[in-house]
């Protein structure tokens, strides 16, 4: 049985799930989504975004209107996930509000954004998230916590090192600090035991990341 769910993504585009293993639209089933495969716990709440890069270089990547109207939809309780080149989040917000004229009181919706550094150091490329912040809606702006920093002296992170920092995560998460701090420390000894293991290969983490989930059935 194969179902297919349409989602609107822009104004003028939609993303389209083929269902391959499931009852029907409502329930949870497996998808191909450009060649790879993926869960979705329930069809009938699938309100998450994959947009193409976020860039002018057009009319491949998504730009204006079209990123105007993915943050509408996260307004309306959607996710979105997607890439745009900027190496800080300064650089993010600015091309945005200034670049793409996302009104400001939107950008909250935007819950995490990490910046990726790319460079070198003894001569070997090096490529580090240089920032991790959580945004949130504030009246007709936003918030902005930076909750992981890294440091290029010597190379090390600074990750939730204060109380106000992990509160601000834990409460754009609707969850309590407590609770935040046990889900995180699983996820920890999770990638800890990719590590040990050796697993670095995307089907093999793939298969991992369904288990630790849950969703441990074989894939169609």
């Amino acid at each position: 049985m194969q179902t297919t769910v349409s989602i609107l993504i822009t104004k003028n585009a939609d993303l389209t799930y083929t269902i391959v293993s499931g009852d029907s639209a409502n329930a949870a089933g497996w998808v191909k989504l450009a060649g790879a495969w993926d869960y979705i716990d329930s069809f009938s709440s699938l309100k998450n975004l994959l947009m193409n890069e976020i860039s002018d270089h057009l009319p491949v990547y998504s730009w204006g209107p079209y990123v105007q109207r993915a943050f509408e939809l996260m307004a309306d309780g959607y996710s979105l996930a997607s890439t745009m080149h900027a190496d800080t989040v300064d650089g993010v917000v600015e091309q945005l509000t200034d670049e793409c004229d996302v009104p400001e009181h939107l950008i909250g919706h935007l819950a995490l954004v990490a910046p990726i550094h790319v460079g070198a150091s003894g001569g070997r490329r090096l490529r580090r998230i240089s920032e991790v912040a959580v945004l949130e809606p504030l009246g007709g702006s936003y918030d902005r916590c930076t909750i992981a920093q890294w440091r290029p002296q010597d190379d090390e992170f600074d990750v939730l090192a204060t109380p106000a920092q992990i509160n601000a995560i834990a409460r754009r998460l609707r969850m309590d600090d407590a609770s935040f701090l046990e889900s995180l420390g699983h996820r920890e000894r999770f990638l800890d035991e990719l590590l040990r293991d050796g697993a670095d290969g995307i089907d093999d983490v793939q298969e991992r990341i369904l288990a630790f989930s849950g969703h441990a059935a074989s894939r169609p």
